[in-house]
């Protein structure tokens, strides 16, 4: 056999169909065929050409292996139509590969051994990432796997010594085995509340991993999922009920267990010995195993306030010697920045300040709500990953449910805050005066802002050119001025303005004299024991009492009210 031609009436080339015809020389497919089984044409020694239709989607494992076609392509990866080809060769150095929309898996061992491969960009047609695509590709730093991924094959990632962050996309149901096993540079994981099972080792020697949060939605972590992970200090374990191996953590070095308030039932650990304390958010004991935290019994159990009695008489718990009630707990979390703007690849530190100072446990988690944008570890370190915003949160580790959030927004500048000035507003009736704006940063993309008013029987607002705003006193009363952000930021500020006489009803009393002078306000022309009420420009009541010789500290509009009228004076 030296030539073949494949009619348009097949679709499909089976596995090792022409294994080895040495004599075959060259190949023509015909358009219906959409795939090529493993090992098709392997060994055939004598292929030198082919002609692969477009309507090939998928090309099996080493499918032309040890052929004068396979040899002839250049060292790297190959497109043919829609077709991602395993690499020949050794890949050159800093060598970064798009791969090309349409494509819908990556092959098994796609790119096993590339070592000069450092980024890697897959579309969201591809819907599987076979076993060992990755594997020992040293040079990988990140990859962002779409949302169009449902399975992630055994190994994949395997030994990428470089690479720092992964986001699993919600998507994904599982996590196989060994999956990103020594990954030893990985510092960063989002595991999605889509994924049900960790795979045995999946994370195995894993030594950058700080922290690792369990999602909601997972009900088993396989042997050595996180063994050997000896910088692990935190697992945020937030799921409903899950079974974990007893050797989960291994020779991790002493870490602190989160047990999050949604946590109804843990099993296994019960030859785990590798926990230095557990918090316990949950105001309801988990159900756990007779044996599920024998080994640690000793340590430090954190239960939040007005918990202990129900830890010390539940099953499992009861066993602990060291129960400690959170009876401080935590009320405030300050942080650094409330809004930020990171260039992408660029990192900034966020530190968190507790109140009280001397709270029973003062840790937080940080975490983001879109990782992809813009991920965070253990220690409040954020690195801008894409364009677009993202919600970093802290949240308080002792169940007390305290929180504080920045808005990081990568790429596009967006405001970071908003000031308007004057912030609080006295007018008279059928006077106008301005309130102007300010955003920070300076180099904010869009600037642009809405105006509104509360109250549109007591002011009258309308835009300047300039994008202020001009307001008209229309009657007394008060009413507030927003002013919101457009950029998508959703910054607001606000100035209250008080107009004429705002909230104190009466009108000028006849006979009664009111003046106003060095720091003082004189009422003259009433009864002696005749109460007098003063009141500032925003319509609080700064004075009520029979003196009438009032001190006020500040200069500017009173409304002083005696008898039953009132009288508007300046100071």
């Amino acid at each position: 056999l030296t030539s073949v031609t494949i009619p348009n009436s097949v679709t499909s080339i089976g596995g090792s169909a022409f294994y080895n015809c040495s004599s075959l020389t060259s190949v023509t497919i015909g358009n219906s065929v959409t795939s090529i089984g493993r090992e098709a044409f392997r060994d055939c020694n004598s292929l030198t050409s082919v002609t692969i239709p477009n309507s090939v989607t998928s090309i099996g494992y080493e499918a032309f292996l040890n052929t004068p076609f396979y040899n002839s392509m250049p060292d790297g990866v190959v497109y043919l139509g829609r077709v991602l080809y395993s690499y020949k060769g050794t890949m050159p150095y800093d060598t970064s590969i798009v791969i090309k929309e349409g494509t819908v898996s990556i092959n098994p061992s796609a790119f096993y051994d590339c070592i000069g491969l450092t980024s890697v960009t897959i579309p969201n047609s591809v819907t599987s990432i076979g076993w060992c695509a990755f594997e020992n590709c040293s040079g990988l730093t990140s990859v962002t796997i779409p949302n169009s991924v449902t399975s992630i094959g055994s190994s994949a990632f395997e030994n990428c010594s470089s690479l720092t962050s992964v986001i699993i996309p919600n998507s994904v149901t599982s996590i196989d085995i060994e999956t990103f096993r020594d990954c030893s540079s990985l510092t960063s994981v989002t595991i999605p509340n889509s994924v049900t099972s960790i795979g045995n080792r999946a994370f195995y020697i894993c030594r950058g991993l700080t922290s690792v949060i369990i999602p909601n939605s997972v009900t088993s972590i396989g042997d050595d999922a996180f063994a050997s992970c000896s910088n692990l200090k935190y697992v945020f374990h937030n799921a409903k009920s899950c079974t974990f191996s007893s050797s989960c953590f291994d020779d991790s070095n002493y870490l602190k267990l989160v047990i999050g308030e949604s946590v109804e039932k843990i099993s296994g650990l019960s030859a785990e010995n590798r926990i230095a304390r557990i918090i316990s958010q949950a105001k309801t004991p988990p159900t756990i195993d007779a044996n599920t935290f024998a080994e640690v019994y000793s340590k430090p159990l954190y239960v939040s306030k007005g918990s202990y009695a129900k830890y010390w008489a539940a099953d499992g718990w009861g066993n602990f010697t060291d129960i400690r009630e959170i009876t401080i707990p935590v009320t405030g979390i300050e942080l650094s920045k409330s809004a930020m703007n990171l260039a992408m690849g660029s990192g900034v530190k966020l530190t968190a300040t507790i109140t009280p100072s001397d709270a029973t446990f003062k840790g937080v988690q940080w975490s983001s709500d879109n990782p992809a944008v813009a991920s965070v570890d253990l220690n409040g370190n954020v690195i801008g990953n894409s364009a677009g915003i993202a919600t970093i949160t802290a949240s308080a580790i002792d169940g007390s449910g305290v929180k504080a959030s920045c808005r990081v927004s990568v790429g596009e500048v967006y405001a970071e805050s908003i000031t308007l000035s004057p912030s609080v507003l006295s007018l008279d009736i059928n006077k106008s005066a301005t309130i102007s704006y300010s955003i920070l940063p300076e180099n904010a993309s869009n600037k642009t802002v809405e105006w509104s008013c509360s109250n549109t029987n007591v002011a009258a607002i309308k835009k300047n050119t300039n994008g202020s705003l001009q307001v008209l006193g229309l009657a007394d009363g008060t009413a507030v001025i927003a002013c919101r952000t457009t950029d998508g930021s959703n910054l607001k500020a606000t100035c209250k303005v008080t107009v004429g006489i705002g909230g104190v009803e009466g009108v000028e009393a006849d006979g009664i004299e009111v003046i106003a002078h060095d720091g003082m306000i004189t009422v003259t022309g009433v009864a002696p024991e005749a109460r007098i009420e003063v009141y500032n420009a925003a319509g609080l009541c700064i004075y009520s009492g029979a003196n009438h010789e009032v001190p006020v500290a500040q200069h500017g509009i009173y409304i002083v009210k005696a008898q039953g009228k009132a009288t508007k004076v300046a100071l």
